[in-house]
């Protein structure tokens, strides 16, 4: 039990990537059908351009060579880079970059237009029921230009924020280390993991409103593109 109680950053820290894996898996599955693949490429082009310049920050943060950087192939895109001089710690700055680098964006965002959803979920700090939750809608300004360009940077950075299989390739052991010494300043008390995991899932919370609306406008274009095909 000792144990459990001192997993909670490590247990945030998996669920922050793994949000960001399955969000990716789904928002790409379903525009890739809503949209033909030159338009879906021209829709997720700048979250592409967002997603290798944050991998070539992190071999510059790391000090890895980089070789080539490609925005637009037939995949996507790459970063070729030889090995960071950081060791365990740097490939897994390299690999999760585009996590960060995509937040960045949504923080710029957020303060250069303002977030349209930040009334949406969290009334009183929380909303307590999913009633509430969809009711709190009626605050945004659904005829807005900004709301609209707003969810449409969210869902082409969800699209492109998660890590590849390559990336938790390149990074396996770097994570594990770090796995290993979250759990160690956990048990060993010199973090309030609890509390810590508390505020962060707080912040996350505070973006359900934006994350929800994208599901709610890609969902049904999904179900319709795929039926109309």
């Amino acid at each position: 039990m000792e144990i459990l109680e001192s997993t909670y950053l490590l247990r945030f820290t998996i669920f922050f990537i793994l949000f960001f894996v399955v969000s990716g898996s789904l928002f790409m599955t379903m525009w890739r059908k809503i949209l033909s693949f030159v338009f879906f490429r021209m829709f997720i082009g700048p979250g592409i351009i967002i997603h290798e310049s944050s991998h070539a920050l992190g071999c510059l943060i790391t000090g890895a060579k980089i070789n080539s950087v490609q925005f637009f192939n037939r995949k996507g895109g790459k970063v070729v880079h030889g090995p960071a001089k950081i060791k365990f710690i740097g490939p897994v700055i390299i690999s999760m970059a585009p996590i960060f680098g995509g937040l960045a964006i949504l923080l710029f965002l957020n303060w250069f237009l303002g977030n349209p959803f930040q009334e949406v979920g969290v009334g009183g700090g929380a909303a307590s029921t999913f009633v509430t939750f969809f009711n709190s809608f009626i605050h945004v300004d659904w005829l807005d230009w900004k709301t609209w360009f707003y969810i449409y940077c969210v869902i082409n950075l969800l699209c492109v924020m998660g890590p590849s299989k390559k990336d938790f390739k390149n990074c396996f052991i770097g994570l594990l280390g770090i796995s290993i010494i979250l759990f160690w300043i956990e048990f060993s008390g010199l973090v309030n993991g609890k509390e810590v995991s508390a505020k962060l899932l707080g912040s996350l919370w505070a973006d359900s409103g934006i994350i929800a609306a994208s599901l709610l406008i890609s969902i049904p274009l999904y179900f319709l593109a795929k039926n109309v095909k």
